[in-house]
C-alpha cells in the first residue's frame, strides 16, 4: 500500500507570490491596451486567486481583482482571505442569480471599456450572450478575445509550483511500487486499475490525474486503452499509465511491466526505446524546441529500423555499435560533414552533444542546405562552417534568372552561379 508523505510546504501559494503573478498579467493587459481581463478557466482562476471552487469568474484590472461567486463559495472565500494564502487586492462580488448578469454589472461599475476574455474557454454562445446583454442594457464595453494570456505566464513556474511538482513526483514512487505489486497473472485490468487508484489516494493526492490505464497483452498496443475485463496472463507485457493531482498540479508515470522473464525480442525492443529515451533527455537544454527533442529520439529509432532492414555486414556492425555504445568520445577524424537541412538537420544537431563530440577538436561542416534563417539558434552548430554565397548576390541572381526563365533556379545552380559572380 502506498504511504502518504509528510508535506513540508504550504498547500497554497502565499500572497506575495500571487502579487507577482498579478504583475505579469497586468503587464500583458497594458501591452494589449485592455482595461480588464475576464478569467473563466478554473485552473487560471486558481492560479491567480487561490479560489478552488468549481464555479466562479475572475475579473483582473490594472489595479485590482474582482471574484464573482455564488452563495456556495462565500464562506470559503472569506476564510481564504484570512489565511496566508489571501489574494491581495481581491474584491468579492456576490452572484445572486446569473453569472452573466453579475459580470456585466461588475464591468459597468469598473467603467471597463476594452475587456479581454479567454477565447479558448468561453463558448461562442456565451460570448454572443454577453454582447447582446451589453447592447440591450446600454453598457459601453467591447469584448476582445485573447489567446493563452494566463497560460503563457503559467509556463514559467515559480517556487511554489516547482516545490509542488517535486513533491507530486516524489509521491509517485510509492504508488509505482504498489502498481507493480498489483500486476499479477489472474487479475483483470479493471482490478489492477482499481488497486492503483487506491494507492494514489493513499499517497495523499486529491484524485487521479486521469483515468488510470492498464493495457495487457494485445491491448498494450493501444496507447489510451480503457481497462477492461481481460485477465492478465504469464508472458504478457502490461502498460501502466497513472498519475495524481496534488494541490492542482498533475504528475504521471508510464511503465511497461513484463509478467515473467521478457523474451529476447522484447528485450531488443526495450533497449531501442530506452536508448531513444536517453537520447531525447540528452537533447534537452535551453533554447531547444520540443520538436527537436522528439526528432532526436525518432531519428535514433529510424536509424535502427533502417539497419535492421539490411542484411549486409556493415549494417550489422553499425547496429551492434548502436546497441552497445552511446557516445563517440575521442575520434580519429578532424571534421564531420552533415549534408542535411531542415528538420533532419535539427534532429541530428540535437544528437551531437549526446555523442560527446568536442567541437574544439572536430569541426562540424555543412552544405548550402544550412543557408536558412535561424540556423545559428542551434547551440551545437554555433562554431560550425558551411559554404554559401553572399545572400545579396544569391538574391540578385535568382531575380535575374526568374526574369529570363520564369522560374527559380535549382538551389545548387543558384549557389554556384551567384558565387561565381
Amino acid at each position: 500500500m502506498a504511504e502518504s508523505l509528510p508535506s513540508t510546504r504550504a498547500h497554497l501559494p502565499a500572497s506575495g507570490l500571487l502579487a507577482a503573478r498579478h504583475a505579469r498579467i497586468r503587464q500583458r493587459l497594458s501591452a494589449l491596451r485592455l482595461d480588464a481581463l475576464i478569467v473563466t478557466c478554473a485552473p487560471n482562476i486558481r492560479y491567480l486567486s487561490n479560489h478552488v471552487g468549481s464555479a466562479g469568474v475572475l475579473v483582473v484590472t490594472r489595479d485590482g481583482l474582482h471574484l464573482l461567486v455564488d452563495f456556495r463559495y462565500g464562506e470559503a472565500v472569506r476564510l481564504l482571505q484570512q489565511s496566508p494564502g489571501a489574494c491581495p487586492g481581491l474584491v468579492v462580488q456576490d452572484v445572486p442569480a446569473s453569472y452573466d448578469e453579475a459580470l456585466l454589472s461588475c464591468l459597468e461599475k469598473l467603467d471597463a471599456l476594452n475587456v479581454g476574455f479567454e477565447a479558448a474557454h468561453v463558448p461562442v454562445a456565451t460570448h454572443a450572450r454577453w454582447r447582446h446583454m451589453a447592447e440591450t442594457q446600454h453598457v459601453d464595453v467591447t469584448f476582445a478575445l485573447t489567446e493563452a494570456l494566463v497560460e503563457e505566464a503559467r509556463a514559467v513556474k515559480d517556487s511554489f509550483e516547482i516545490a509542488t511538482l517535486r513533491e507530486a513526483a516524489a509521491r509517485l514512487t510509492s504508488v509505482a511500487a504498489s502498481a507493480f505489486d498489483a500486476v499479477r497473472a489472474g487479475e483483470t485490468e479493471q482490478v489492477v486499475a482499481g488497486m492503483i487508484d487506491a494507492a494514489i489516494r493513499d499517497a495523499g493526492y486529491e484524485r487521479p490525474a486521469f483515468d488510470t490505464i492498464v493495457a495487457s497483452g494485445p491491448n498494450a498496443a493501444l496507447p489510451h486503452h480503457h481497462p477492461g475485463d481481460r485477465v492478465l496472463a504469464d508472458g504478457d507485457l502490461v502498460v501502466l499509465d497513472f498519475g495524481g493531482m496534488l494541490d492542482g498540479y498533475c504528475c504521471d508515470l508510464t511503465r511497461m511491466v513484463s509478467l515473467g522473464p521478457p523474451s529476447s525480442e522484447t528485450r531488443r525492443l526495450y533497449d531501442a526505446v530506452y536508448d531513444a529515451h536517453q537520447t531525447a533527455i540528452a537533447a534537452i537544454r535551453p533554447g531547444v524546441e520540443s520538436t527537436a527533442v522528439d526528432a532526436a529520439a525518432r531519428s535514433l529509432l529510424h536509424e535502427r529500423n533502417v539497419l535492421n532492414s539490411r542484411s549486409d555486414e556493415a549494417a550489422r556492425l553499425a547496429l551492434k555499435w548502436l546497441e552497445n555504445k552511446h557516445t563517440l568520445g575521442n575520434v580519429s577524424f578532424d571534421a564531420l560533414l552533415i549534408a542535411e537541412g531542415g528538420k533532419r538537420l535539427e534532429a541530428i544537431a540535437a544528437l551531437l552533444p549526446h555523442f560527446d563530440l568536442d567541437p574544439k577538436k572536430t569541426r562540424i561542416l555543412g552544405t548550402g542546405l544550412w543557408d536558412v534563417p535561424g540556423i545559428g539558434r542551434e547551440p551545437a552548430l554555433l562554431d560550425a562552417w558551411f559554404a554559401a554565397p553572399p545572400p545579396s548576390k544569391r538574391a540578385k541572381f535568382i531575380q535575374q534568372y526568374k526574369q529570363i526563365y520564369g522560374k527559380e533556379p535549382a538551389r545548387f545552380g543558384a549557389n554556384d552561379a551567384s558565387a561565381a559572380t
